[in-house]
């Protein structure tokens, strides 16, 4: 998939406090340093940097308070990670509720703008990131997303896990 490069915007003090208290979070679970942005690449998301992958794991978020912010910032969802080191910079979890999908597995749209967030904001160096989402899921349904940046544009593919899923009647 290719894309822009994003735009990204600081969120308002109160827009963020509701942020953090619809994921349940306080400011000391945020990566130090860092604060969530608004991200648009023809699509808006708020990427949320949390400190440790504990932080992330333990997400809870208030999905009713999440689809209102959606839709307050007209956006699709959140993009919520911890910066990893070796052959995976980051592993994420993404809350999409305004849309129906309380926690999704792999969102190439998401992981572009995260990707540029990687090496604009974090300063990680190159021009290729590995992103991991769908494994902290219940149940895991890994995913692996590829981001490449270029000039004016990036480039986002990956590979995914087929699940079967059944329900209970």
């Amino acid at each position: 998939m290719e894309q822009v490069h994003p735009e990204m915007v600081t969120l308002e003090p109160d827009v963020e406090a509701a942020l953090l208290a619809a994921l349940h979070l306080r400011h000391e679970d945020l990566m130090p340093g860092q604060r969530p942005k608004l991200a648009f690449n023809g699509n808006g998301l708020v990427l949320v940097p949390i400190r440790n992958e504990a932080v992330l794991v333990s997400l809870d978020p208030d999905q009713e308070a999440l689809a209102r912010l959606s839709t307050t910032l007209s956006i699709v969802g959140f993009y919520c990670f911890v910066v990893k080191s070796g052959e995976r910079h980051a592993a994420v979890r993404m809350f999409a509720p305004a849309y129906g999908i309380p926690e999704e597995a792999a969102t190439g749209m998401m992981a572009g703008p995260l990707g540029f967030w990687l090496s604009r904001v974090a300063g990680i160096p190159g021009l290729e990131f590995r992103i991991e989402q769908g494994r902290l899921m219940k149940p895991a349904t890994p995913s692996l997303l590829d981001v490449r940046l270029e000039d004016s544009n990036l480039w986002v593919g990956g590979r995914a896990k087929g699940m079967a899923i059944s329900s209970a009647r």
